[in-house]
């Protein structure tokens, strides 16, 4: 089971859905999924939209004093009876979250601009020597294992804490929305209502006032969960929380620091088609590869030891630029024997059957890239824990190490995946 729509498109064959109760198994990939769940939601829509129109021709009917008492109409009160029960039952998809975001004036030209900046923690370099402009309508994604410093290179950037060396200036008119990965912001005494408005009833949005049990439920709150406190809430509801809060903030810059972790395909879905229609300066940091695809236009990557490194253009972008530039170092590297047999190898010979031991590598990659995913997660939840930094410097460095070689290595089982797979297809 995973949120990421990149992981699932690339391993699964099929995918099991929990809808409004009901268990349905949709072979092939996800994104056959998308189009055919699509196609199903528009056909029940018409079936609803039929059934609907027979259902008010007959209540009509039914107003209109017909003596439906007598034997021959029995039957038809019977049949509406009936279809007001089915009516009443349906349960329609579960509700969206319908988000607008509230721009603030146009900021300045160049928004952020940091030069030189470094910041250690315990000793160890998180970030270093960093030095990049943020321009107007820029939107960056921050890409890195947890741990790696991007939630501090985003509060450095806007001006949260302080570098250790370097200076960051602010452009003018900067209106700074910020959601943050730890739900810090969220009081767990306090309601959700309370932590939404403040005491107060209503809530201007866009422009537009509105009362503030309607606008939660635009993001899944019916009344009776608005009134509950947030330490009662899961992780996705709180995300839900923190989204509402922070579009009714007017804003020119968002910095989203894991705004896709617990959140269902579908909201991330619609959070995409609204990030992608704001007109300001977007900050993103999201271990969703498809959410930065989708959204950002240049990457700040950590390479390690504090270092970050800007590429142009999004997550697959930095993947060819890393993989073109590690290429030549490699290449020199080799002996000739080994090039020569490499050219060979590549030499337009024709695909062949995997043999036994491929075939046994093959069948086990994504039960080893699995476990080597899991063993990352736990790394990661530690690393972004509060008291990570509070370790031993040889600790730090060690998770820090462990965690990069973690993502070598999975990077590494996929490379292997897709060389078997091209030959078993």
């Amino acid at each position: 089971m995973t949120h990421d729509r990149a992981f699932l498109d690339r391993l699964a064959t099929r995918v099991i859905e929990l809808d409004r109760g009901r268990l349905t198994s949709w072979p092939g990939s996800y994104a056959t999924f998308v189009q055919k769940k699509d196609e199903q939601l528009e056909q029940e829509a018409l079936a609803h939209e039929k059934f609907d129109k027979k259902l008010a021709q007959e209540e009509a009917w039914l107003r209109r004093g017909v003596k439906a008492r007598r034997t021959r109409d029995e039957g038809r009160v019977r049949a509406l009876m009936a279809m007001r029960e089915e009516r009443a039952g349906r349960r329609a998809p579960i509700g969206q979250v319908r988000l607008k975001i509230d721009a603030a004036d146009r900021s300045g030209q160049v928004v952020f601009e940091a030069e030189g900046v470094s910041k250690s923690y315990a000793g160890v370099p998180v970030v270093r020597d960093f030095s990049a402009r943020i321009m107007r309508g820029d939107r960056i994604g921050l890409i890195g294992s947890n741990g790696a410093g991007k939630t501090t290179l985003l509060r450095l950037i806007v001006g949260e804490i302080a570098p250790d060396a370097g200076d960051i200036a602010r452009g003018t008119n900067v209106e700074v929305a910020y959601f943050d990965q730890e739900r810090e912001s969220l009081d767990p005494e306090r309601t959700v209502v309370d932590a939404l408005a403040d005491g107060n009833d209503r809530v201007t949005v866009g422009g537009m006032t509105r009362h503030v049990y309607g606008y939660l439920e635009d993001f899944l709150f019916p009344p009776e969960r608005a009134r509950s406190p947030i330490k009662s809430l899961s992780g996705g509801e709180r995300a839900r929380l923190l989204l509402a809060r922070l579009l009714t903030k007017p804003a020119n810059v968002l910095v989203l620091d894991e705004p896709t972790n617990d959140l269902d395909i579908e909201t991330l879905d619609l959070i995409e088609a609204q990030l992608s229609a704001f007109q300001g300066t977007l900050l993103i940091v999201s271990h969703d590869r498809r959410f930065l695809e989708n959204l950002v236009t240049s990457t700040f990557v950590f390479e390690g030891d504090g270092r970050v490194v800007e590429y142009v253009g999004g997550y697959e972008d930095w993947r060819r630029q890393a993989a073109a530039a590690e290429a030549p170092a490699a290449s020199t590297s080799s002996s000739a024997p080994d090039r020569l047999r490499s050219l060979e190898s590549k030499s337009g010979a024709p695909k062949t059957k995997l043999s036994y031991r491929e075939q046994i590598e093959f069948d086990g990659l994504p039960g080893a890239i699995d476990a080597l995913e899991r063993e990352r997660s736990a790394l990661e939840a530690r690393a972004a824990s509060a008291d990570f930094y509070r370790e031993a410097p040889d600790q730090i460095r060690g998770t820090l190490d462990r965690i990069d070689a973690v993502a070598h290595e999975i990077d590494g089982l996929y490379k292997r995946w897709d060389e078997l797979d091209a030959r078993v297809k």
